[in-house]
Formats: structure tokens, C-alpha cells, sequence
């Protein structure tokens, strides 16, 4: 199959759909020549997509990426990695990464973001967690075939997100954690207690989630738990939730229609008030001037 020219694009999430079990929510594909610069700090990039290579990004949930043509480095906490043709790897919500093509070779990639409680559940039962986030896909030709086949349903109808597509990240993910899970499994940090809060915190955006419970979830003293997480992620446990309440926050904001009260609810706030606060606080606006301000249209992963 043949995909249009490259293209990015948020899908719409409406409040029902925010309860299926699992949906797509950004999804597209670019192409990096040789000796071009790669980045993605623009307008059109949704805020939570946007990084550098000097700073990295924590993305507020997953993205399954294909690298078709080319090849580059991905950088998680465990190292750096080569990818090459055929290669794909999965970027995990509350994990540190950066990831860039090779300046000789450039690169193609297909990206697809998504999020639920199905994958929720995947990441805390360690389905997603594999060797350095990568698979050598060996049934290359399928997987991509499926790939592009998603990717021209999302360019198709870009304002709708049907169950269809739902049913198509499934067999995509089919396909990739067989591949997968023929690597040795790491956790999302080298010291497990980190990696399993990691996993609680950013799993569980739904609820709202607070220190006490996440030392209750892991069975350790909260002051063991703060010492290890400070050391091992440089911010407290604390701080880890704020990030997590913020990023949701914004997707709600930019991507439903619900109100700024509903956002707060569901972004784990204790109130609005309590969020109209921290957005102040980090952004200089309160939700309602963010909603109008950032206009989101895609980007690249």
C-alpha cells in the first residue's frame, strides 16, 4: 500500500470514547532525508509531542513506531540503541526517551499514538516491557502492510475515531508483542521499585491518584519509596503525579469538549480550583486560555 504524502493528525476524542478500552488518538508518518535537521517543536505539534534533543520527552501515553526506511538511535534510562530498517519500538507513558535518525541516512517512520485501560493493564502486568522498548520485526512485510492499511483508515476520516481503528491497533499490537517477546524483558528503570511506581502512576491517569497510594500498591514505606524515586527519576513521587495530572489534563483540554470541571475530575484533581492553579502556575494561563491558545494538529512523535 501506498500512503499519501507525509501527514499528522490528532484525532477527536469525545468523553465515550475516552472509556473504551483502548483508542488511537495521533497517528501519521514523515520522512527525514539525509543531512536534514530532525525536530519537532512547531505550532502544529501537540504540545505533549513537542521536545528536543537536549531535553528528551515524557509522553502521556504510548506510541508504537516503525522505522521503514533509514536508520538512527533511540535513548531510554537504559542506554542507547541503534534502529534500523525493520525495526520497531514502543514509547511508554512516564518513560524518559529521545530518539533521532542518523544524519547520513535520514529516516521514514510511522508512528501511532494510543492509550485506555487495556494497554494500562498491559504495562502493569510487564507485557510492554521489553528490551530497550525495541522488536526486529521478522514479518516485516505484514506488520507494515497492517501499519500503513491503519494509517490510511486515520488519513481517510481524520475528524472520526471509530472502533474500527480499535480493532486495528489490536492486531498491530498482536503483531509486534509476539515479535517482542522473544527479548529479554527490563523494567522501565534499572531499580524495579522506580519502574513499578512509574508504571502505577502514569497507568492509573484515570483515578486520582496520591503518594499514600502508591507506596500501598508497592508495599513499601513512603519514605523508601521518595528516597529511591528522587534518586533514581531526580523529582519526588509527587511531583511524578503533578506531571501525570498535567499532561492529562492538557489532552482533555485540547482534544473533548468537557468542561474545564469534568477536566479536573478526570485529570485527578482534587478541584478545579486546584487545577485553574498548577496550569497557572506552569503556563501562565488558566485552562480555559490554554484551551483557545494551543490549536493542535499533529506532529511527529
Amino acid at each position: 500500500m501506498i500512503l499519501p504524502a507525509p501527514f499528522r493528525h490528532a484525532l477527536p476524542i469525545a468523553e465515550h470514547e475516552l472509556k473504551r478500552s483502548i483508542h488511537v488518538t495521533y497517528a501519521g508518518w514523515t520522512k527525514v532525508k539525509a543531512g536534514e535537521v530532525h525536530g519537532n517543536r512547531s505550532a502544529e505539534t501537540p504540545a505533549f509531542f513537542r521536545y528536543n534533543w537536549n531535553e528528551g520527552r515524557i509522553l502521556p501515553e504510548f506510541c508504537l513506531v516503525l522505522i521503514s526506511e533509514g536508520s538512527g538511535e533511540l535513548e531510554t534510562r537504559q542506554g542507547v540503541q541503534r534502529i534500523r530498517q525493520g525495526n520497531a519500538f514502543l514509547l511508554r507513558p512516564g518513560e524518559w526517551h529521545r530518539h533521532r535518525p542518523l544524519s547520513e541516512t535520514g529516516w521514514t517512520n510511522l508512528w501511532i499514538a494510543f492509550e485506555g485501560t487495556l494497554p494500562q493493564e498491559w504495562m502493569l502486568r510487564s507485557s510492554f516491557h521489553l528490551d530497550g522498548n525495541l522488536a526486529v520485526i521478522e514479518d516485516y512485510g505484514m506488520f507494515l502492510a497492517e501499519f500503513q492499511r491503519l494509517l490510511a483508515s486515520v488519513h481517510r476520516n481524520p475528524g472520526e475515531n471509530p472502533p474500527k481503528l480499535s480493532c486495528q491497533l489490536i492486531g498491530l499490537l498482536s503483531h509486534f508483542m509476539k515479535e517482542a517477546s522473544l527479548e529479554e524483558t527490563h523494567d522501565l528503570h534499572d531499580d524495579e521499585l522506580v519502574s513499578r511506581a512509574l508504571a502505577f502512576i502514569w497507568g492509573n491517569r484515570l483515578e486520582a491518584v496520591a503518594v499514600p497510594d502508591v507506596a500501598a500498591h508497592l508495599e513499601c514505606g513512603r519514605r523508601s519509596l521518595e528516597r529511591r524515586f528522587k534518586k533514581g527519576t531526580g523529582r519526588s513521587v509527587l511531583e511524578e503525579i503533578q506531571a501525570c495530572r498535567i499532561d492529562r489534563a492538557r489532552r482533555l483540554l485540547l482534544e473533548t469538549p468537557i468542561s474545564v470541571k469534568e477536566c479536573a475530575v478526570r485529570a485527578g484533581f482534587n478541584t478545579s480550583g486546584h487545577m485553574r492553579q498548577v496550569m497557572r502556575k506552569e503556563f501562565g494561563m488558566s485552562p480555559e486560555a490554554y484551551r483557545m491558545q494551543m490549536q493542535p494538529d499533529g506532529g511527529n512523535p
